[in-house]
């Protein structure tokens, strides 16, 4: 109920139902084609936003429009024990940093994100071709990050856990490496 009435209000929310599995990547390719908005993100279906997240990033998007991406905290839920644990980072809130800055702050994990943790401008993936590697079976999701942060001008970074990663030891992207997960 709380998810349809943030898709009423804001109206411009677009969920596509894929009839085949052709995997995540496909998938997320797919909604970037169809999207129409200024800003894309995305969420996979066993994890959640804050309830506020909407409005703060239509604020901050009202009053910072030069924006490329917006970076916000996650925290981690479940697991063997149904631990919590927040990969925030106080030090940096509401900071402004360069594409590259940023690039940096993650690559050094002084910034944790997940692809499901970024608004990105949709504009910024059509001038650069920004697109999920459907041949890569590890990764996709952060190498397509990568090229998102460092071609950005502006990044902002909001400390706060708005997204809420639902962890399963038993999932696909949990699972150890093979040989296979390699060709990322």
């Amino acid at each position: 109920n709380e998810i349809q009435n943030t898709i009423n209000q804001f109206n411009q929310i677009l969920i596509i139902n894929n009839t085949i599995n052709s995997g995540v990547s496909s998938s997320r390719n797919k909604g970037l084609s169809k999207a129409k908005g200024k800003y894309i993100l995305f969420l996979d279906a066993d994890d959640r936003f804050n309830n506020n997240l909407f409005n703060e990033l239509n604020i901050l998007l009202t009053t910072q429009p030069e924006l490329d991406l917006i970076s916000f905290s996650l925290q981690r839920e479940g697991g063997a024990n149904k631990q919590t644990k927040s990969y925030s980072n106080i030090k940096f809130d509401r900071t402004v940093f360069s594409g590259t800055e940023f690039t940096k702050l993650f690559l050094s994990k002084k910034i944790a994100q997940h692809v499901c943790s970024i608004a990105i401008r949709r504009q910024l993936l059509i001038d650069n071709n920004i697109k999920f590697n459907e041949n890569s079976s590890l990764g996709e999701d952060i190498a397509f990050q990568i090229k998102c942060m460092s071609l950005s001008k502006q990044v902002l970074y909001l400390a706060k856990d708005y997204f809420h990663y639902n962890y399963n030891p038993d999932s696909v992207t949990n699972r150890k490496y093979t040989e296979k997960h390699l060709s990322c």
